[in-house]
């Protein structure tokens, strides 16, 4: 069980550079996610060579694969990632920054499964253990705040939940991050009991609508929010974002938010909607990997680098997924997959 959190929790601006990954391939596979294209991260994710990689990019990425797997339902991948993951961290302890950042990054990712798995004690543990060792880690890629304050609520701590919830509030708001500050407020409507939960919500939604944010954690805040106001009686506007929801996470094969967006929709007489797949849907795994790296605005011959392959399986590859998607240049390839 962590300690209280109220010693805990630091008052000193944030340092966003802390426990960061340095490999360009790996933050913006981080920063897809972030924007809820969760498909073009994974494959993002497989296309990335990870010899060179240091042991906290290494982190970074299965602690994204794992979170990615999490929003797909896909708990048996989500495990494998996060028993990959887990074996970065293992081995004798040391007081290095280099490797407290990787031990952080490490137990957020388990925490994140516990979390899903609804271990709320062993999540709390987990999350807990990241304030010990980065306290100061970046809120938008590692908020362990907001992970431990919905853990502490079933175990009957909710006075610290919302201390936390609010400490990664205002931190948030010191980064400048939209992202960060929508998780904040979300979490902050789903631990505090009391009636301005729908206003929290609203908040998430102004402050990531104007930052041009239209993913997972978008669609999260809808679903809350469409809940709330079913709840009250405003069923025109719940149904609105309830649709949203699920045309969103229909497209990105978000099973766990597209399920409980639709059961709210027929709960009031509504019907479940027919969402396309989405677009890399129909593509293999080595075009996914093709496709992802060509978005990056690489050329065929440094694809084939990265891929350790010919230039001419790249340009097979990339031929059928432009007939796959019915495109004919990268400019419409990464409009297909929304880069």
């Amino acid at each position: 069980m962590p300690p209280s959190t109220t010693a805990s929790t630091p008052t000193s601006p944030v340092t966003t550079c802390t426990g960061a990954p340095r490999s360009l391939e790996v933050a913006r596979a981080c920063a897809q996610l972030r924007a809820g294209k969760v498909s073009l991260t994974l494959a993002s994710l497989a296309a990335v060579n990870t010899s060179p990689l240091s042991g906290l990019d290494r982190a970074h990425l299965l602690h994204a694969e794992v979170d990615a797997r999490l929003a797909r339902g896909d708990l048996h991948g989500a495990r494998d990632a996060a028993a990959r993951l887990v074996s970065l961290g293992a081995g004798p302890g040391g007081s290095a920054p280099g490797e407290d950042a990787v031990r952080a990054v490490v137990a957020h990712g388990s925490g994140l499964l516990a979390l899903a798995l609804g271990d709320s004690e062993s999540a709390a543990d987990e999350l807990g253990r990241v304030g010990e060792l980065l306290p100061d880690a970046d809120p938008v890629l590692l908020p362990w705040r907001t992970g431990l304050a919905l853990a502490l609520v079933p175990l009957g701590r909710q006075p610290e939940a919302v201390a936390l919830a609010t400490e990664h509030l205002r931190l948030a708001r010191l980064s400048g991050s939209a992202h960060a500050e929508g998780l904040a407020l979300r979490t902050l409507a789903n631990v505090t009991s009391g009636g301005d939960r729908s206003d929290l919500l609203r908040e998430a939604r102004r402050v990531l609508g104007e930052s041009g944010s239209s993913g997972r954690l978008l669609a999260q805040v809808d679903t809350d929010l469409g809940g709330l106001l079913l709840l009250a009686g405003g069923r025109d506007e719940a149904v609105g974002l309830l649709r949203s929801a699920e045309t969103y996470a229909g497209r990105q094969g978000l099973a766990p938010l597209l399920a409980r967006a639709q059961k709210l929709l027929v709960l009031v007489g509504e019907t479940a909607g027919s969402i396309p797949p989405d677009a890399l849907s129909d593509l293999t795994v080595a075009e996914r990997r093709v496709a992802a790296l060509a978005t990056q605005g690489l050329t065929n011959r440094q694809v084939a680098e990265e891929l350790h392959v010919t230039v001419k399986a790249i340009e097979w590859h990339l031929s059928r997924v432009y007939r796959k998607l019915a495109i004919g240049s990268r400019r419409e390839l990464a409009a297909a997959l929304g880069v």
